[in-house]
C-alpha cells in the first residue's frame, strides 16, 4: 500500500482524489480487491486486522484503546516491529546521507539504546521479548524506559529528517510527477489500467496503479510522458 516517494507521495495521492487515501487502508484494498486479478486473497479477518492496524504515524505504538490495537499477538508484533525497523533504518540512512550528525542524536537515546544500528535493534528487541514474557504472552509489551526512547527517536526524526524545510522543495517536484501521471491515466486508461474492480471509477483505479509503483517506475513513466519520442 505504500506509494512512490513514501509518505509525501501518500499525501499527494490523497490530494489528487476524494477517496481519502491512506496507505494502510490501501494495503487492505490490495489483498481484498486487487490481488489475484481482482478476486482478492480471501484472507482471514485476523490477518486483515493486522494489515489495517500495522501503521501508527505519530500515534501510539501500542495503544491502550483495544479498538486500535491489533487483535492477535502476530499483529501486535508487526505494529511494533514497523516502528523499530523504520526509526533505526531512517536514522542510519540520515547519518550516511549527511542529513544529520551523530552529535545531534538525543543523548538519552544513545545512552539507553546504543551508539550503533545493531546495538539499538538488539536492545529494543530483547526488551520487547523480556517484557512480553512477563505478561505470560497475553500481549506484546515493551518497558517504559525503552518505549520512551523509541518515542524520543521518532520525534527527533520527524523534526530533523521527515519535516525538514528542504523537503517542501522536493514536494513540488513529486507533486508535478504524480499529477502528470494521474492526468495521463485518466485521459488514456486503456493504456495502463486494469478493468477491475468493475464498480470503481477510473480515478480510483488510477490511484491503485500509482500506489503500486516504485519511485523508479514512477520517474520512468513520467519521463516517457513528457519527453518526446523521435522516430
Amino acid at each position: 500500500g505504500h506509494t512512490p516517494f513514501g509518505h509525501m507521495g501518500e499525501k499527494i495521492l490523497d490530494s489528487l482524489t476524494s477517496c481519502n487515501f491512506r496507505h494502510y487502508e490501501q494495503s487492505l484494498r490490495v489483498v481484498d480487491k486487487l490481488e489475484y486479478d481482482g478476486k482478492g486473497l480471501n484472507l482471514t479477518d485476523l490477518v486483515r486486522d493486522g494489515i489495517l492496524k500495522h501503521s501508527k504515524g505519530f500515534g501510539e505504538i501500542l495503544p491502550v484503546n483495544s479498538e486500535k490495537l491489533p487483535i492477535t499477538l502476530e499483529g501486535q508484533i508487526v505494529r511494533i516491529s514497523d516502528i523499530v525497523a523504520y526509526v533505526n533504518h531512517d536514522l542510519d540512512d540520515a547519518l550516511r546521507a549527511g542529513i544529520i550528525k551523530n552529535n545531534l542524536i538525543p543523548e538519552s537515546v544513545i545512552q539507553t539504546l546504543g551508539h550503533s544500528f545493531a546495538k539499538r535493534i538488539d536492545r529494543i528487541v530483547i526488551d520487547i521479548i523480556d517484557e512480553t514474557l512477563k505478561t505470560d504472552l497475553n500481549n506484546i509489551s515493551v518497558s517504559e524506559t525503552i518505549y520512551t526512547e523509541i518515542i524520543n527517536l521518532r520525534k527527533f526524526l520527524f523534526e530533523k529528517v521527515y519535516l525538514r524545510p528542504e523537503k517542501e522543495k522536493e514536494r513540488e517536484k513529486i507533486e508535478k510527477i504524480l499529477d502528470t501521471i494521474f492526468k495521463r491515466l485518466i485521459k488514456n486508461p486503456e493504456e495502463y489500467l486494469n478493468n477491475y474492480p468493475e464498480n470503481d471509477s477510473i480515478e480510483r483505479r488510477a490511484i491503485d496503479f500509482i500506489a503500486g509503483m516504485t519511485d523508479r517506475f514512477a520517474l520512468n513513466l513520467f519521463e516517457s510522458i513528457i519527453i518526446p519520442k523521435y522516430i
